[in-house]
């Protein structure tokens, strides 16, 4: 059997990945680097399995290369802020946060995770800037049954990022 071309393996590993096989789509995704080791969203998405997997130093590892291919790569500095974001290095995480939503300014969800940071830091009138910025991009974000305010109008912590939140897909 013939191996199959490197957009049908990426899709194939994306598929994987969304179902929870992990290991399946990281096994199709370092097939794919080994042909081509500077494919940003075979890069990006190996990150992202290993993350899933639990494997977290090495999914920022995974998310800083394609970063050197692209430094716009607006979904891999989100991914790296939120890797940050759990180990509690919420300056470093706002710094990547910043860096996705100046390369892709209609990133919702940048946005509306940087105000999570900027909350951590204690920094809410900023904090309610992003989230401001997110709504934005996402009409009624900031209703009060919406994502990112709980009933009695605070901040609450929001999830990975949803495809929803997210205008575009690929990397600009």
């Amino acid at each position: 059997m013939a191996p199959l071309p490197i957009s049908q393996s990426l899709a194939l590993a994306i598929e994987h990945h969304r179902a929870g096989r992990f290991s399946d789509a990281e096994v199709l995704l370092r097939q794919i680097l080994t042909v081509e080791p500077s494919h940003a969203e075979a890069l990006r998405w190996l990150g992202n399995a290993l993350q899933a997997q639990g494997r977290v130093e090495s999914a920022f590892d995974a998310f800083q290369t394609p970063l050197g291919i692209n430094p716009q790569f607006a979904e891999v500095h989100h991914h790296s802020a939120l890797l940050l974001m759990e180990s509690g290095q919420y300056e470093a995480a706002l710094a990547f946060f910043q860096l996705a939503a100046r390369s892709k300014p209609d990133y919702a969800s940048a946005h509306r995770h940087m105000a999570d940071a900027l909350h951590a830091l204690g920094r809410e009138e900023e904090a309610e800037e992003a989230l401001r910025a997110a709504e934005r991009f996402v009409p009624g974000f900031r209703s009060p049954t919406g994502p990112g305010v709980n009933r009695n109008g605070t901040l609450t912590p929001f999830p990975m990022p949803d495809a929803d939140l997210d205008p575009g897909a690929g990397h600009r």
